[in-house]
């Protein structure tokens, strides 16, 4: 289901604007099943050894009539090909009934072009179960017709007894190490995303909307915006479940503008940036309904003008970065010539992120929106309706209706919420946390079954031994310990092998975590812990099952 998955994903890359250094979606999916595919391989591997062992006198006698090894050898490949067919028509089958339900629950706003199922996803499936039989079968293959003919035949009545494995034990620690690997991966995505999310950003994020028109061709209309945004805003503010609305030229991290900006007396800024900052022209209620707190000084006013000789609000890095060590408030900032007159800082803002969630803090002015500049009219773009838990949809509807009917030359208006246009920024955290933890679930599940299997079957071969050692005194605790030790002893070397894999392919994911280092000790350590529980408790029943031998029974028996 796994490969499945993976082919089924393949057409979304994710956003092209993401770090440079970001595996696509499709390629993370293809990894982590292919990973998962591995796991399930050693397990079934090791299910198929141990079907071989017990079928050891069946073989010797078949070599003593005349069969060929080569046939043998064939034989239990076939057998395992044959499980890896009708897991792959599996894999299909749930596909085909559920792959759209997968897509939406991974990718919810991804626009898909075809189904989750179609030839293409088939014959990878087929293709990858067909190599996972071959990978799975080699190893029993071999096992199998490589019997000893006498020893098996002499061995009479025992054919089950007690055969150590070293294959066994090492496809044991496979498992481990591979999922050790899968949780880490799993801890280091969920606390980058629980970082990303709680990261202060400057607005109230869970409680904007904004409403924004398109029009037909590549005319501005600023107009009709200019005439109809603030009659839209008034009847928005009316709906139930409205805190506040405010028009923008540019919605908070949905766009913005640079200008050239002079201090008198000083030719340029170090930091040439900062002689372009950003501004967006904003209401006077833009900085209450968008959460954006004044830091020093006063919001915009109605009052205020605009351009030359107006009023502006800096931000904290704006401030710091042009009056170091100097309050910016009444200072002169000269804005897009030098000829200009001043205008004067009536606040600070807290730093909010212009662009994404995670940038560096830079310079941005906010001016009044409605006021002329060298004879421009600046039109509001943007209307920010700041709801309660459940307002938006309303105000959305509100919104819709009366932009349509204000401005009729419109194409379409658009209602979006700030959470739902950080999803996409937000997503490939949020998709590596539920990819890696449900793998890494089914991995440990897979693994747990891996070792009570291999243990169980070893232990249900030493009845013998077992009966020996408590007739000769062996206590409860004593058969206990030798149960739980094995499996512990297995399940710690794969948890060893898994810690030095996931730290050595910790550079493969470093560039798409955040604020975690790939070697976090706190995940590492979790994911070891949790395998050695699980690795410990399916141990348990095997365990159970031994300290009830009866010594009388068992050697009766042989």
């Amino acid at each position: 289901m796994s490969t499945l998955l993976a082919g089924s994903l393949v057409e979304y890359q994710g956003p092209s604007t993401n770090k440079p250094k970001e595996l696509s979606i499709s390629t993370r999916v293809a990894g982590i099943a292919v990973i998962v595919l591995l796991i399930a391989c050693a397990n079934v591997a090791n299910l198929l050894l141990v079907r071989a062992t017990q079928r050891r006198r069946e073989v010797a006698v078949r070599l003593a009539l005349g069969v060929s090894r080569a046939r043998l050898f064939s034989q239990f490949l076939t057998e395992s090909l044959v499980l890896a067919a009708i897991a792959g028509a599996g894999a299909i089958v749930v596909a085909a009934w559920g792959g759209s339900a997968l897509r939406r629950m991974l990718l919810p706003t991804t626009h898909w072009t075809g189904p989750a199922v179609d030839p293409r996803v088939v014959g990878f499936t087929l293709g990858a179960a067909v190599l996972a039989g071959i990978l799975a079968g080699l190893a029993p293959a071999f096992q199998g017709s490589r019997t000893d003919v006498n020893a098996s035949l002499k061995s009479g009545g025992r054919e089950g007894s007690f055969h150590r494995s070293r294959v066994r034990s090492a496809l044991l620690v496979v498992q481990g190490a591979l999922s050790v690997v899968l949780l880490v991966g799993a801890g280091l995505f969920v606390r980058s995303l629980g970082k990303v999310q709680a990261m202060p950003i400057g607005y109230a994020v869970d409680e904007l909307a904004f409403a924004t028109v398109s029009f037909e061709g590549f005319a501005k209309h600023d107009a009709e915006r200019s005439a109809a945004f603030p009659r839209a805003a008034e009847r928005i503010a009316a709906v139930p479940g409205v805190r506040g609305v405010a028009l923008a030229q540019f919605a908070p991290m949905r766009g913005g503008a640079f200008t050239p900006v002079f201090l008198p007396g000083v030719d340029s800024l170090k930091d040439r940036a900062a002689n372009y900052p950003a501004f967006n022209s904003v209401s006077p209620e833009f900085f209450g309904v968008t959460g954006m707190k004044i830091v020093a000084g006063r919001a915009l006013t109605a009052d205020d003008r605009r351009g030359a000789g107006g009023a502006i609000v800096v931000n904290e890095t704006m401030a710091k970065v042009f009056w170091p060590g100097e309050s910016a408030l009444g200072k002169c900032v000269i804005i897009r010539a030098r000829t200009n007159a001043c205008s004067l800082v009536v606040g600070v803002a807290v730093d909010a992120r212009q662009m994404r969630i995670i940038e560096e803090a830079k310079p941005q002015y906010f001016s009044p929106l409605r006021a002329a500049v060298d004879s421009e009219t600046v039109a509001p773009q943007a209307i920010v309706i700041r709801t309660q838990a459940d307002g938006s949809r309303a105000a959305g509807d509100v919104a819709r209706t009366e932009l349509r009917r204000l401005i009729p030359g419109v194409e379409t208006v658009r209602i979006q919420t700030m959470a739902q246009s950080l999803e996409w920024e937000i997503r490939p955290w949020r998709l590596g946390a539920m990819l890696f933890t449900a793998f890494g679930l089914l991995a440990l599940l897979v693994a747990a079954v891996g070792v009570y299997s291999v243990i169980a079957y070893s232990f249900s071969q030493r009845e013998h031994e077992l009966g020996v050692r408590v007739a000769l005194g062996a206590s409860l605790r004593d058969v206990y310990r030798l149960v739980l030790g094995e499996g512990f002893r297995v399940t710690a070397v794969g948890v060893a092998l898994g810690v030095a894999l996931a730290l050595a392919l910790g550079r493969l994911v470093a560039a798409l975590l955040y604020g975690t280092s790939a070697r976090d000790p706190l995940v590492v350590a979790g994911a070891a812990a949790i395998l050695l529980v699980v690795g410990v408790a399916a141990s348990l029943l095997p365990a159970w099952r031994a300290g009830k031998v009866d010594p009388m029974t068992a050697l009766r028996h042989e």
